[in-house]
C-alpha cells in the first residue's frame, strides 16, 4: 500500500469514527491496516487455514522391484470438506494399501471421511484387498461415514485379482457405480460389500466371474437391499457361498441365471440366513454334491412360504444344525432325498418353523449324530410326525401340545396306534426298533385321498327311532384368554378373548408394543378349545436406551461371536440381561447379545495419580484423575502408541498401569 492511499483510507476511518460519534447510522468499517503486514492474529488464521489440506501418503503392499508400478502416490485430504482425493497416475498401482491404514498412519482418522474423489485415471492391479473397506490390520480402523465414492469408473481393474472386503464396512455408503469394473481375472470377492447397511442397489451386471472361487459374504449385512441380480454370474469355479446374502433383511428377491453353478461348493453356511423379508427363493437347480456344511442355511428366512430342497444331494454335509430355524411360514418340506448318514449337527434344525404342519424324517440316519438339542423345539402347528429306525428323538425339545397317536394300520383321521404319547412321553418312550411310526396329534383332521369303493349293496333302510337326530350339535368350549405383559407382570393391553368349539384350533397373535420386544412366543400359541379354560401369555421386555462406549463385537446364547459389531458412540437399545460362561450381556432386539461391560462398564480403583488422554494418546491439558478414586471404565484395554489404556468416556482414556 503506498502512502498516497494509506493517507486516503485512514482518512476515511477516522471520518467513519467521529459520525458514529454523532449517531449517524453507517456500515461497520472494515479493518484498516497500519502498514503492509496484517495482524498478528489473522497470519495465525491463515496459517490454520492451510491445515485444511493435508497430504497423506498411499504405499503399495506390494515388496517387489517391479518399475512399471508406482510404489507411492500422495493422495490429499480436506477436513472442511471431509473429502479425500485421489490422484490418477500413467503407471499402474500393485497392491495398494487399504485407505484407511494410510489415512491412520498419517495421524487421520478414517471416520472423519464423508466423500473420496477418484481424480483419475488410475490402473490397480493385484489385491485391493479392504481398499475402501474396514482394513484387516486394525479392529474397527474403518470409513465408517463415507456417503459416496465419486470417480469409479475412472479406476481400471482388468488386472485385480482379489477384491476382499473391498466396500467393507462403508456403513453410510448410499451409491455404488461398478459399470466399469472389469473383474475378468478376479478370483475371490469374499465380503466385497459386507456392512453396506445404506445400499439399496448394487449393479454388478457388468461383473465376469468366471474365475472366481470365493463369494462368501459378498453381499452380507447390506442391510437395505432390496433385490439383486445375480442372472450374469458364472460361478462354475465357486467353492465358498457362505453368508452371501446373511443379514439382507430387506432382501425380497434374488435372481440367479443358468451360468450360476453350485457343482464345485462345498460350503453353503448361512448363505441366506436372516433374509427376514425373501418372498421366493428357487434353489431346485442348486447342486450340493460337494456340499458339507449346510448350518444356518435358510434360518431365519421368515417371509419364505416354501422352500424346495427336494433335489438336494447331502451325501457329503457333516452339519445341519439351525438349517431351517425360524422359517416360520413354512407348513411343509420334502426332505424324503436327504442322506443323513454323515451329519452330526442336527441342533435347532426346526426351532421356531410355527406354522410346519407335517414333518418326515422317517429317513434321517442319525447314527452319527452328537448334537440333537431344540432339533425339534416350538413346532406348534405341528400335527405329523414320521420317523423311522434310524431316528432319535430324546432330547430334541419337542414341546407340540397334545397327545401324539401312532397310525398303526389305520388312517391319519382314524389312527389306530397302540402309542398315545405327549411330546414329552414321546422323546422319553420312543424306541426306534418297535415305534417307527407316522405319529398324528389327537384332535387333527387330515385331507387325505380316499380309494374308490364298490358301490354298496342295496339293504333295508332302517326306521330310525323316534327320539333321533339327523344334526349333532356342537359343543361350545371354554374361553381362551391372552394376556399381553411386561415380565414384572404389568399389562400392556386389555386381555384377548377367543371362542370356538371343542376340538376346533385356535391361533394367538403377537401385538408390537413401541420399546418392548416379546421375550419368546408361548408354547401354547395356538392350540384347540378344550372344555376347559385356557390362558395364552405373551411376555414382553422393556427397552432400555444405551451408549456404546467400546467398539463391541456381538455374541449368540452359547457366548459364540457372531457377525456384526457395535461402534462407540453408538446409540443401542438393550431388552434384559443375560449371563453367559460367568460374564454379564446384554440382549438386542436381533436374538444376539453384547457384553455389558463395553456399555455400562465396571469400576476400578486408581492406584496412582492419573493423567487423562484423547484417542491418539495426547493428554488432555487440566485434566487429571487423583489416587483412590474409583473410575468407571469400560471394555478391555486397548492399545495406544505402544500403551495400554482403559477407555473412561468418549474420547478419554486412562493408562492401564495405573489401576
Amino acid at each position: 500500500m503506498n502512502k498516497h492511499h494509506f493517507r486516503i483510507k485512514l482518512t476515511t476511518y477516522l471520518a467513519t469514527i467521529a459520525m458514529t460519534v454523532v449517531g449517524l447510522s453507517i456500515i461497520k468499517p472494515q479493518t484498516i491496516f497500519a502498514s503492509a503486514s496484517p495482524p498478528a492474529n489473522l497470519a495465525k488464521e491463515t496459517k490454520i487455514a492451510t491445515r485444511d489440506i493435508q497430504t497423506v501418503p498411499w504405499v503399495t503392499t506390494d515388496d517387489s522391484t517391479d518399475t512399471d508400478h508406482i510404489r507411492e502416490l500422495s493422495l490429499s485430504y480436506d477436513s472442511t470438506s471431509k473429502t479425500l482425493t485421489i490422484p490418477g497416475s500413467s503407471k499402474a498401482f500393485n497392491d495398494p494399501q487399504p485407505l484407511a491404514d494410510a489415512l491412520t498412519d498419517a495421524g487421520l482418522d478414517p471416520a472423519n471421511v464423508n466423500h473420496i474423489v477418484i481424480q483419475g485415471p488410475l490402473a490397480l492391479s493385484g489385491s485391493v484387498r479392504y481398499l475402501f473397506g474396514g482394513s484387516a490390520s486394525e479392529l474397527f480402523r474403518e470409513f465408517n461415514n463415507i456417503t459416496n465414492i465419486d470417480g469409479l469408473d475412472k479406476l481400471d481393474t482388468s488386472k485385480v485379482t482379489d477384491m476382499t472386503s473391498m466396500f467393507s464396512k462403508c456403513f453410510n455408503l448410499s451409491d455404488v457405480n461398478l459399470k466399469n469394473f472389469n473383474t475378468a481375472n478376479v478370483t475371490t470377492m469374499s465380503s466385497m460389500f459386507y456392512g453396506c447397511f445404506r445400499l439399496k442397489n448394487i449393479d454388478v451386471s457388468s461383473f465376469n466371474t468366471e474365475n472366481v472361487s470365493e463369494l462368501s459374504g459378498m453381499f452380507e449385512e447390506c442391510r437395505s437391499l432390496n433385490a439383486i441380480d445375480l442372472s450374469n454370474f458364472k460361478t462354475s469355479k465357486v467353492t465358498n457361498i457362505s453368508t452371501m446374502f446373511q443379514n439382507c433383511r430387506s432382501l425380497k428377491s434374488i435372481k440367479f441365471g443358468e451360468g450360476f453353478k453350485t457343482d464345485n461348493v462345498t460350503d453353503m453356511n448361512g448363505v441366506f440366513n436372516n433374509c427376514l423379508s425373501l418372498t421366493d427363493l428357487d434353489v431346485s437347480g442348486f447342486s450340493t454334491a460337494n456340499v458339507k456344511t449346510m448350518s444356518y442355511m435358510f434360518g431365519a428366512c421368515q417371509s419364505l412360504t416354501k422352500i424346495d430342497v427336494s433335489n438336494f444331494n447331502t451325501d457329503k454335509v457333516t452339519v445341519m444344525n439351525n438349517m431351517f430355524m425360524d422359517c416360520e411360514n413354512i407348513t411343509e418340506l420334502d426332505l424324503s432325498k436327504f442322506n443323513t448318514a454323515n451329519v452330526f449337527n442336527m441342533k435347532e434344525m426346526f426351532q421356531y418353523d410355527f406354522r410346519l404342519q407335517r414333518l418326515d424324517i422317517s429317513g434321517f440316519d442319525m447314527s452319527k449324530i452328537i448334537y440333537i438339542s431344540d432339533m425339534l423345539n416350538d413346532l406348534q402347528s405341528l400335527n405329523l410326525l414320521k420317523l423311522g429306525k434310524d431316528n432319535i428323538v430324546k432330547g430334541t425339545g419337542l414341546n407340540t401340545d397334545g397327545t401324539w397317536i401312532n397310525v398303526a394300520d389305520g388312517t391319519l383321521n382314524e389312527p389306530k396306534g397302540k402309542n398315545r404319547w405327549s411330546s414329552k412321553e414321546l422323546m422319553a418312550k420312543y424306541v426306534p426298533a418297535n415305534d417307527a411310526d407316522t405319529y398324528v396329534r389327537e384332535g387333527t383332521h387330515f385331507d387325505e385321498p380316499k380309494p374308490p369303493v364298490n358301490p354298496p349293496t342295496p339293504t333295508p333302510t332302517p326306521t330310525p327311532p323316534s327320539h333321533s337326530s339327523g344334526t349333532i350339535e356342537p359343543i361350545a368350549g371354554a374361553e381362551v384368554r391372552v394376556h399381553y405383559e411386561d415380565k414384572n407382570g404389568l399389562k400392556l393391553t386389555p386381555d384377548k378373548i377367543l371362542n370356538g368349539n371343542v376340538g376346533d384350533g385356535y391361533v394367538t397373535q403377537e401385538l408390537k408394543f413401541a420399546g418392548y420386544l416379546l421375550k419368546a412366543r408361548p408354547y401354547n400359541s395356538t392350540g384347540f378349545f378344550s372344555y376347559q379354560p385356557q390362558t395364552v401369555t405373551y411376555t414382553y421386555l422393556k427397552g432400555i436406551e444405551r451408549m456404546v462406549m467400546h467398539n463391541s463385537y456381538l455374541y449368540d446364547i452359547n457366548g459364540k461371536r457372531v457377525t456384526g459389531k457395535l461402534m462407540q458412540g453408538q446409540m443401542i437399545t438393550t431388552y434384559d440381561t443375560e449371563t453367559i460362561n460367568g460374564q454379564k450381556y446384554y440382549l438386542l432386539d436381533n436374538n444376539t447379545f453384547v457384553k455389558a461391560t463395553n456399555i455400562t462398564g465396571q469400576k476400578r480403583k486408581l492406584k496412582h495419580n492419573a493423567l487423562i488422554y484423547n484417542q491418539k494418546a495426547k493428554k488432555i491439558r487440566h485434566a487429571s484423575l487423583k489416587r483412590g478414586r474409583k473410575v468407571r471404565t469400560y471394555g478391555g484395554a486397548v492399545k495406544r502408541k505402544g500403551r495400554y489404556y482403559y477407555i473412561i468416556g468418549l474420547n478419554r482414556y486412562v493408562k492401564k498401569a495405573n489401576f
